[in-house]
């Protein structure tokens, strides 16, 4: 680290310090309260967030690139199925989600995300797996494969910086059953406008 012309990258991490030789330092901030930027000693030159709540929220100036999206295509036929997709914790909310999907008269919700929380799995998640109303799916890479399985998705995060669930919904033709906490304000680009901010933040020409 620190060679000449380089350009770092930095997301979810702390330096101690600038490298001296380095061009430019990027923090690449995804997070709100798990990554209080207005708590660390500036180690960058820039900051890029995925959206402007994001910014405002952190309270510390920086450029918004939004994240990129995955295409994805809409599937016709599928049986009524619901999902809720993210890791299983509190900021999630997953056990209302559950419970909003249920009370719109489905039968079972696949959960397609990481348990990231134990405690929170014990006390709000677990009863409903034990009782065959939740079926835990994991983490699925394909995301086409994972939509093409659903008709609805619940989402009841508490806080989100960019929310890819609603975004990927509307590309694959799904349901969005979202609440307001979950916005997040942030837009969609395409690749080459997204490649184009990150270029100029990057100084590459």
């Amino acid at each position: 680290m620190g060679e000449p012309e380089e350009r770092i990258i930095a997301h979810f991490t702390r330096l101690p310090q600038k490298p001296d030789s380095s061009k430019k330092i990027i923090l690449a901030c995804h997070e709100k309260h798990l990554f209080p930027v207005k708590d660390i000693i500036p180690f960058w030159d820039e900051i890029v967030y995925v959206s402007n709540a994001q910014m405002f929220w952190q309270g510390v100036y920086g450029k918004v690139i939004p994240n990129v999206v995955t295409p994805l295509s809409k599937k016709k036929g599928k049986p009524k199925t619901a999902g809720i997709i993210g890791s299983i914790d509190k900021n999630k909310n997953t056990h209302e989600s559950i419970r909003r999907a249920l009370a719109d008269g489905h039968d079972t919700v696949l959960l397609f995300g990481l348990v990231t929380d134990q405690e929170y799995w014990k006390l709000k998640i677990e009863k409903f797996v034990k009782e065959g109303k939740a079926i835990l799916r994991g983490y699925e890479d394909d995301k086409q494969k994972m939509y093409d399985l659903l008709t609805d998705v619940y989402h009841s995060s508490f806080s989100e910086t960019f929310n890819f669930i609603k975004f990927e919904c509307e590309g694959a033709g799904v349901e969005y059953h979202g609440v307001k906490s979950a916005e997040s304000g942030a837009e969609v680009l395409s690749n080459d406008e997204i490649f184009k901010l990150w270029e100029n933040c990057l100084e590459l020409k």
